[in-house]
């Protein structure tokens, strides 16, 4: 996201921008998006460290260990292209573990100016109530084959959910 923020020259992506990879070549297209435009491009995926700092004792499901498990699942249904199937098992290695920055769809994390004290980015950020509702949706077009994972934020300990993860859905359209 890091990336996309420097092309794009704002904080959150709008109909009509390109998304693009850590090598800032393009991705995808944001098309269409009913919802109130409210989406996350600084936060990073959950992981168990976060549930740690947070209170949580013992295994939480995480965005981070969604995304892992998505790959690991694609790589062994992948049986004619070694290649590819190989970059999925050696991506997770070459990262340490680590999720390339999310684009945290629906995810209300607003940025406010603290004060004006001169020149220079100086703001905080919050974890917010979604604004979106049920039904709202976006949709992409891909400019290059990709590997989409997608996962139903499973946070549950902050209010960025209501307190109540549910499920996401996606389709893929010709």
């Amino acid at each position: 996201m890091c990336h996309t923020r420097a092309s794009n020259l704002k904080v959150t992506p709008e109909v009509g921008d390109v998304l693009r990879t850590q090598k800032r070549a393009p991705i995808v297209k944001l098309v269409e998006d009913t919802t109130p435009g409210v989406h996350d491009t600084l936060i990073a995926a959950c992981d168990r460290w976060r549930y740690s700092e947070l209170g949580v004792k013992g295994y939480h499901e995480s965005c981070t260990d969604n995304c892992w498990d998505a790959l690991a699942a694609l790589a062994s249904c992948i049986e004619a292209d070694d290649e590819i199937k190989e970059g999925l098992e050696g991506f997770q290695a070459a990262l340490g573990g680590r999720v390339p920055d999310p684009f945290n769809l629906f995810m209300n994390i607003p940025v406010t100016k603290l004060k004006d004290e001169g020149v220079g980015a100086r703001g905080a950020v919050s974890f917010e109530a979604p604004v979106t509702k049920p039904g709202d949706y976006v949709v992409f077009e891909a400019l290059r084959d990709l590997v989409m994972v997608w996962s139903a934020c499973p946070q549950d300990v902050l209010t960025i959910n209501g307190k109540n993860p549910v499920d996401a859905h996606y389709e893929v359209l010709e």
